[in-house]
Formats: structure tokens, C-alpha cells, sequence
């Protein structure tokens, strides 16, 4: 089984420093920060999936501190449920978890800013066939279960949504993920970029072993398969776009290093890198209709990957105010814990 703690290094060697203006919460643990928005799960436009149910019309919610009335969800033994009350309930069990969702929130707004600045127009029939395949795959799973349920309930029994909601929302992150797609790829293609591959090994002696066979000629993507320690191996250590990002060791390396050429091996927190630099690409000079023909292009080759999408992240924090300081205060985050 291929080390996702070593994919986790991979990431890190790529930010190299914290994300900024978000959650220091959210940027610790790669595997478990949200994903490039095309693996999102289905969440409503809120963001944190949470309907408002009928309450009494007696139960009003508490003052918020201000005076600002509280989002009421419901109420138990009369006692009024608030936003507030359930976001704080959820900091506790899960401060990180939080944090993630919030970014992934603020990952979106980016991406819509973006496309608006790019003017891009997202043809509805990427969104729709994505609904169908997250349709057809709920029906597989659905026929393989005990009894064989129907598809409306095997979304009650395991969402607790009927379809009609489910789909709604499934919807939504389709859109959110292609517009997401559509935006990190055309930022990408407006850098400098280079196309490499990457063995990654913990051991040594195995590196030096890997890099002599390297050297000689050895075919490199079969290295990788045969040796790299992290998932881009399955693709013989493809990383299809890295864009320059001086404090990153392993970009530095990746531009440091002639076209066709062999760097490193890079030791960074326990493990090695070798690169192969397979292409050299100029920033993009397309614009409007030839950019967007250029990012549906690439995608198809190349979807986005978790280390493109941090980059585009990163340098979104530097172009975009953001401003969470409203939940900070509610959840009594620090500067080092926030």
C-alpha cells in the first residue's frame, strides 16, 4: 500500500508555509484538508447543510451578544437550538473539521471570483452529466444492498434526504466543483509552468540505488511505479503542472532543473525526492474563448490535482480579502490556534 503519509510530505513540500489568512487548523493533516472542489462532497449553498425545521412560534431565540438575534434551528423541552449554539456544539467535538468546511467555503468564493474575472460561462451539460453519473453510482450501490431498495430509499435509509433534495444539492457541488476546476486550471495556465515526474523513498539506500539506475538510463516513470512511496506513482510519479513558487523546495528543484534532466535526490522531513523535468511551458497568452478552450482541454488531460489546488489557494489568500473575524470571536480562536 502506497504511504499517504509520504503524499502528505509531497503536499507540504509544495505550501512550504501555512496558509495564511485561513485556519492553521485547516492546513495541518493534507488528507484531510477539503479537496480540489471536483472530490467535494454534496453540501447546500450555506455550506454547512443544515435545514431549519418548523419550531413553535412561541420559541424565539436568545439575544446574541449586541443585541443581534441568533439563527434559530428548533428547540428541545422548549429551550431554543441556535446557529450559534450548534457551531460552538461542533468546534468541541471537532475544532478541525470546522475549519475545513469553513475553507472549503472560502475556496468556493474564490473560485466564482475568479470566473467572474475570467468572464468564464460554464456550459450546463458538464454540471448535468455529472449529476448523472453521481446518480447512476447511487443506483449501483443501491442494487447491491440487502433487499435491493429503491433509489429514494436508499438516500432516506443512508442521507436521511429524499431524492428530490438530494439531487438539488448534488447539483450545487457540481456546479461548485466545475466552476472550481474551470478557475484553479486557467491560474495555472497563466504561470510558467513544468511538467515532472517524482520518485518518492524514505530509505536511503534505496534512493541511491534508484537514483544510479536513474542516471544510467533506466526508464524513470517505471522507477516510479516500481518505487515511489506516494499515490502520483500509479501515474509513474506524473505531476503534470508545477507552478514556480520560490519557497518551495521541491518547485525550486522542478525549475532548477534542465528539461529532460534529473534532480536531487531532495531530503526533506524523512524522505527523498528525485525529479525528471518531462516539459517546460510558457504562461498561457490566451484570453476569453481561446483561455476557456485551452482549460477544457487540459482537463480532460489532466484533471486538477491536490497540490495544484493548493497553490492556486495560496496565492487566491494573497489577491482576495478575507474577512473571519465574526467566527474567530464566536469560537474564541487565537492567532496561533485560529
Amino acid at each position: 500500500m502506497r504511504s499517504r503519509r509520504a503524499l502528505r510530505v509531497l503536499l507540504r513540500l509544495f505550501v512550504v508555509a501555512a496558509l495564511g489568512a485561513c485556519s492553521a487548523q485547516g492546513a495541518v493533516e493534507q488528507e484531510d484538508r477539503p479537496l480540489p472542489p471536483r472530490r467535494a462532497p454534496p453540501l447546500t449553498d450555506s455550506g454547512l447543510g443544515v435545514a431549519r425545521p418548523e419550531t413553535p412560534p412561541e420559541v424565539r431565540a436568545p439575544p446574541a451578544p449586541g443585541g443581534a438575534v441568533q439563527a434559530l434551528l428548533g428547540s428541545a423541552a422548549g429551550v431554543p437550538i441556535t446557529m450559534d449554539e450548534l457551531v460552538l456544539a461542533w468546534h468541541e467535538v471537532s475544532s478541525r473539521e470546522v475549519w475545513l468546511v469553513v475553507e472549503k467555503l472560502v475556496a468556493t468564493r474564490f473560485a466564482f471570483a475568479e470566473a467572474g474575472r475570467l468572464g468564464f460561462e460554464l456550459d450546463p451539460a458538464i454540471v448535468d452529466a455529472a449529476v448523472a453519473q453521481r446518480r447512476a453510482e447511487l443506483e449501483a450501490e443501491a442494487e447491491k444492498e440487502q433487499g435491493s431498495p429503491s433509489l429514494e430509499e436508499y438516500l432516506a435509509r443512508h442521507f436521511n434526504m429524499g431524492s428530490a433534495v438530494y439531487f438539488e444539492r448534488m447539483r450545487s457541488a457540481a456546479l461548485r466543483q466545475a466552476v472550481a476546476e474551470r478557475a484553479i486550471r486557467a491560474w495555472t495556465l497563466e504561470n510558467p509552468t513544468r511538467e515532472v515526474r517524482i520518485v518518492t523513498i524514505e530509505r536511503e539506500e534505496e534512493m541511491r540505488a534508484v537514483e544510479a539506475a536513474a542516471r544510467s538510463g533506466e526508464d524513470f516513470a517505471e522507477l516510479a511505479r516500481k518505487h515511489s512511496s506516494d499515490e502520483t506513482a500509479q501515474q509513474g510519479g506524473l505531476v503534470p503542472y508545477v507552478v514556480r513558487q520560490e519557497l518551495s523546495p521541491l518547485a525550486r528543484l522542478a525549475f532548477d532543473t534542465p528539461v529532460g534532466e534529473i534532480g536531487g535526490p531532495l531530503w526533506v522531513g524523512g524522505h527523498g525526492f528525485l525529479v525528471r523535468v518531462e516539459e517546460e511551458r510558457n504562461a498561457s497568452s490566451g484570453e476569453g474563448a481561446a483561455l476557456r478552450e485551452e482549460v477544457e482541454a487540459s482537463l480532460f488531460e489532466h484533471p486538477v490535482s491536490d497540490a495544484e489546488f493548493i497553490h492556486w489557494k495560496i496565492q487566491m489568500e494573497k489577491s482576495y480579502p478575507i474577512d473571519l473575524e465574526p467566527l474567530k470571536r464566536l469560537l474564541g480562536a487565537t492567532e496561533a490556534g485560529s
